[in-house]
């Protein structure tokens, strides 16, 4: 998603601007249009340089969009007119910006999944999946409803991990902080007393006093190249997916973590296993949904696998 600044005249002839957020300048353009506003200037907004062009939705923003949805569908509102209601009366300028696109794909005859698989920063496959599957089935207000527990399970599984790593993690940074300050500040006053030594002093005293020197005189240097590099790899990483699969087959290599990533995964699948079949949707349609939320790709091949002999009976 990208920020544009555009300029035109509404229906009265006034001279208007604004700014809007969009897949693509096309779909800006198509948005503003239909606001009968004749567009005469469409830019980018986005700053120069930026490692993070797309705003991602949170979860519980996320939750906070299924939620609304789910409850207009239930007063028997048409999901146009419900998209039309939440773009209207949401905060969020992500979501109100979503909402319209949506609706307007809708009018257009795209399907709801299709409209949102449009969107991927906000909504992922298995989410679209779920959706596809509801509409197919006619059980749309159902299969949101699940979905609506599934997040809020999840959303609460990571609460809870939060507040369980939070004392570990704040001991580490002050720990961490305290280091730092201890090498920059402390050690260099020690310096001139060894200096008067006029001894050899052993291997781990220079090096520490080395490190105490680079980092006071190139710390922050240091800081930003590794910060500019980690978010560099990330970029890279996020884009490739090969280089996802070279990650997962290391990590499975690695028997702790083969263990823990197996665990995970498992857990996660059986969820939405079990969400999809409670929402009536039939098993192989579920199994192909289910294997979709397992993003490591050796252990989504072989979940594939079993989809395919359930299939063959």
């Amino acid at each position: 998603m990208h920020d544009y600044k555009w300029s035109g005249i509404n229906a009265i002839g006034q001279k208007i601007t604004g700014e809007i957020n969009a897949n693509n300048k096309i779909i800006a353009k198509q948005l503003i249009e239909n606001n009968d506003v004749m567009l005469l200037s469409l830019k980018k907004n986005d700053p120069p340089f930026s490692f993070h062009q797309s705003k991602k939705l949170s979860h519980k923003q996320r939750l906070d969009f299924t939620q609304q949805l789910h409850l207009l569908l239930q007063a028997s509102i048409p999901l146009a007119d419900a998209l039309a209601l939440i773009a209207s009366t949401s905060q969020n300028k992500i979501i109100q910006t979503t909402s319209n696109s949506l609706k307007e794909k809708i009018t257009q005859g795209i399907s709801f999944a299709t409209a949102l698989a449009d969107f991927p920063d906000y909504f992922d496959k298995t989410y679209c999946y779920i959706i596809s599957a509801g509409e197919q089935s006619g059980q749309l207000e159902i299969v949101l409803a699940q979905l609506i527990e599934n997040q809020e399970q999840t959303l609460q599984i990571k609460n809870k991990i939060a507040k369980a790593l939070f004392y570990p993690i704040s001991v580490l940074c002050i720990a961490i902080i305290i280091a730092i300050g201890l090498l920059i500040f402390v050690i260099p006053q020690f310096k001139s007393i060894y200096d008067n030594f006029g001894a050899q002093l052993p291997t781990m005293t220079r090096c520490l006093i080395s490190m105490s020197h680079y980092l006071g005189q190139h710390g922050v240097f240091y800081f930003m190249v590794i910060a500019v590099l980690f978010m560099g790899i990330r970029k890279i990483i996020s884009g490739n997916q090969r280089i996802k699969n070279r990650i997962d087959q290391l990590f499975f290599n690695f028997p702790l973590l083969k263990s823990l990533i197996i665990t995970r995964q498992i857990a996660q699948w059986s969820q939405l296993l079990a969400m999809t079949l409670s929402a009536g949707i039939p098993l192989i349609d579920a199994l192909h949904i289910a294997n979709h939320a397992i993003s490591q790709s050796i252990l989504q091949a072989q979940m594939q696998q079993v989809r395919n002999a359930v299939i063959k009976g």
